[in-house]
This record gives C-alpha cells, structure tokens and sequence, in this order.
C-alpha cells in the first residue's frame, strides 16, 4: 500500500497521483490535515493500494475501550479473481475472488468476514452469541442507519436473556442511535435493564474525538494504564 494516508473527512482519495517535491515540513502539516476526519463519525484511516488503486481503509471501532478494525475497500473488478481462489485454496482463506491481489496482499492475515455472513450465522448459534455477531453487523454497517431495523428485530427475540438485550441497547449507545434506544426502553420487559436504559438516554450519545493524526483519543489509553500498574507493582 501506498504511505500517503488520509482520514474520514474525505469521501475520496485527496492526493494527487504523482507527489510534488514538497519541503518536509509542508509534507508534515499536510499529512496531519489529510488524516482529518469527520466529526461524530468513526476513525477511518485510507491508502491507496499500488497497482489497482483501490482504496482500502482501515476503521477503528472503539465500543467501551476495546478497539475492533473493519475494513473499508473500494476498487474496480479483479481482473485476475482465479489467482485470489488459489489462495484461499492454498491457505485456507475466504477472501472475495472480486478484490485485486495487491489489497489482499494489503490485509492478509486479518479475518474475513462480511455483514451478510455475520448476519447468516446469528440464525445458527445459540442465542448467547448473538449480540457478537450484531456488533460485528454494526462495526460494518454503522453509517448505514438500515441497520436499525435488524437490532430491533433481535431485540424482540423472545429467546434473548435481559443480558442479550442489553448488549444490543449498547450498541445504540455506541453508535449513536438514539431513537432506536428509546424504542428499547419502551418495549424492555426487565424494570432493571430498562432503567439502565432510561439513565443512558439521560446523557448525551457519546461523540468520539480524534488526535491530530486521525486516530481516537482513547486508542492507547489502556496501554498507559497498564504501564502505571506495572510501575507501580515495581514500586511495591
């Protein structure tokens, strides 16, 4: 992948294709420009991938301190999809045929899976499971407000515990989804789960902040927080 970066504000690549000769200090304020990214959204970092062009984008996803990346590509058809078939067969891999082979060159060694197969496999596990597949649906589909109808749905499974359930109000929360959240609180069985959902329409929905490199505030707050414990079991 190419090393010019830009970030969420942008809808498409704001590189030129051919760089400039530019002094460093330009080149640096620049990069942290372009790594801008829009406010209320999630954190998507982009490069363009050497020889398609495609753009492949990595999103940081941070629900309640733990980071989840999902990726965003867009490219033109793989001219060449029988060489991606070979290796899914040679390494076990389930990457789409469609996807040029210098992006999955780009993200191989990641898991692959998409909202339809995540969406497949909540029909299969036991009910417990659900809400990890959910978050992996809404990881994927968090700007597409559609998603909100399928949330719903699960919430009114009868099979799903008040623990489930309240999962699935999390990610209102996370995601911003207000109306939906309310809609839980009115349907919630549970007088306590409802009550927790009643004090998390109190506040504000959480709006995530960005460092000027683009990435979230709070990407690497739980390794400064493990630095101090381990500094201070030395001290001990």
């Amino acid at each position: 992948l190419d090393p010019l970066v830009w970030g969420g504000a942008y809808d498409d690549d704001p590189w030129p294709d051919e760089m400039p000769r530019i002094n460093q200090i330009r080149m640096i304020t620049l990069s942290r420009e372009r790594r801008g990214q829009r406010r209320g959204g999630v954190a998507r970092l982009s490069r363009r991938a050497q020889f398609s062009r495609a753009h492949v984008g990595v999103e940081l996803h941070q629900p309640r301190g733990q980071t989840h990346y999902v990726w965003h590509i867009r490219h033109a058809e793989n001219p060449y999809p029988e060489t991606i078939a070979r290796l899914n067969d040679a390494c076990g891999t389930r990457f789409p045929t469609s996807l040029p082979a210098d992006v999955v060159a780009g993200i191989i060694g990641f898991d692959w899976m998409s909202a339809a197969d995540a969406e497949a496999a909540t029909a299969d596990v036991e009910p417990g499971l659900v809400p990890a597949y959910l978050r992996v649906i809404a990881a994927i589909r968090s700007q597409d407000l559609e998603v909100t109808d399928l949330l719903r749905a699960h919430a009114s499974r009868p099979d799903l515990a008040p623990a489930q359930r309240a999962a699935i109000a999390d990610l209102c929360v996370d995601y911003g989804w207000r109306a939906l959240l309310e809609e839980l609180a009115v349907a919630e069985p549970d007088p306590g789960l409802r009550g927790s959902i009643l004090r998390a329409l109190a506040d504000p929905m959480p709006e995530t902040e960005f460092t000027e490199m683009g990435e979230p505030t709070q990407l690497y707050s739980g390794e400064d927080d493990e630095d101090e414990d381990e500094e201070d079991d030395d001290d001990e």
